[in-house]
């Protein structure tokens, strides 16, 4: 009964966070009523030692870097200016060689859970450069910081913050010691605690869900995610389309489901209107008739400094947007694993070629 009386109380509590903000501004420490009242919760909710909460919590410092970072994300950009921090050959030659150094276990996750290989290796190249670019703020600051001095998420990233004190209990760790994104994303694949929580699995048999230093947990994690999200093996992620055909009549038919991400368009429906592949090859073979006609998609744009790129998105392309909420970001992810799976196909060949 005290359980269920706190939970209504927090709810409140937390509804109150999103439109109140009483703090002045850059304060040195984390400090207030609501955070007396987060301990409160949090020690009555999952029975966590009072004194170690208020230790944790009123030692934290205030992160003015992570409030103006969080308010001008990359995914914001135009596609071609996005895509140049993700498609540079740096980043594809080190997606090869972390598939390299992790071949067995991206081999096992890829076949468990059905995820292209290359797919894992693209999130995590995108997400930290293969764990080079993991994040330098404390996560407890940044949490702490975003859920009581940012009214416009703060509920969102209280209920992260409760996950992470949670998670490091969970794992017998210092909330302290961990460093991550200026969203509160932590490891090699970038997971906010949430995630960690319901997602992250411990794929080495190590005894703990370690995400910062353990490759073999980050690899399965991120397969498991996807899954979990519905990816579909062997069906399309995207394909280039063309619009010069439609009238506009057409146009104006299909102009409001443009850049909405869930596939709820036809692709039949797309192409009797006059919707056209843009991949010679792809059509040569005859792909789209055979493979996609009888498949719901989305109809995408990405800006290009010459016009709108126009892309159908399918299923495991909505997937990845799960991953981060943008097209721009599901994109540069699909072509970074294209581009990888490539480079390694060729690194395959020339070692059989050595061998013979």
């Amino acid at each position: 009964m005290r359980n269920t009386f706190i939970s209504k109380l927090s709810f409140v509590f937390l509804n109150i966070l999103v439109v109140t903000n009483i703090y002045a501004a850059d304060p040195d420490y984390i400090s207030g009523p609501q955070v007396d009242d987060f301990i409160t919760y949090m020690a009555d909710k999952y029975n966590l030692d009072q004194y170690d909460l208020s230790n944790f919590l009123y030692n934290a410092k205030y992160q003015a870097d992570v409030i103006k970072l969080i308010q001008k994300p990359a995914e914001k950009l135009p596609w071609y200016r996005y895509e140049s921090l993700f498609l540079q050959d740096n980043r594809v030659k080190a997606g090869v060689k972390f598939w390299q150094e992790n071949a067995e276990v991206l081999d096992k996750a890829s076949k468990q859970y059905g995820v292209p290989a290359e797919l894992i290796v693209s999130l995590i190249g995108v997400e930290t450069f293969y764990g080079n670019n993991k994040g330098k703020f404390p996560v407890l600051d940044t949490l702490a910081t975003l859920a009581f001095y940012y009214p416009p998420r703060s509920k969102f990233f209280i209920s992260e913050l409760e996950h992470f004190l949670v998670f490091s209990h969970e794992e017998n760790s210092d909330p302290r010691t961990y460093l991550g994104s200026y969203a509160g994303a932590m490891g090699y694949p970038q997971f906010i605690a949430s995630s960690i929580r319901n997602y992250a699995i411990d794929y080495s048999n190590s005894g703990n869900r370690d995400l910062e230093n353990n490759t073999a947990n980050a690899i399965g994690s991120v397969a498991n995610y996807i899954n979990k999200f519905g990816w579909k093996t062997n069906e399309p992620i995207t394909v280039e389309v063309s619009l010069k055909k439609l009238n506009k009549k057409n146009y104006n038919l299909i102009a409001k489901h443009i850049d909405k991400l869930q596939p709820k368009l036809p692709v039949k429906k797309l192409t009797n209107l006059g919707i056209n592949l843009v991949n010679p090859e792809v059509k040569s073979k005859n792909k789209f008739k055979n493979n996609y006609n009888n498949l719901n998609t989305s109809l995408l744009s990405f800006e290009e400094k010459t016009g709108k790129q126009y892309r159908l998105g399918f299923n495991n392309f909505y997937v990845i947007t799960k991953y981060n909420n943008s097209q721009n970001y599901a994109l540069a992810v699909y072509l970074l694993s294209e581009k990888i799976k490539q480079e390694y196909q060729k690194t395959k060949v020339v070692m059989q070629t050595k061998k013979v």
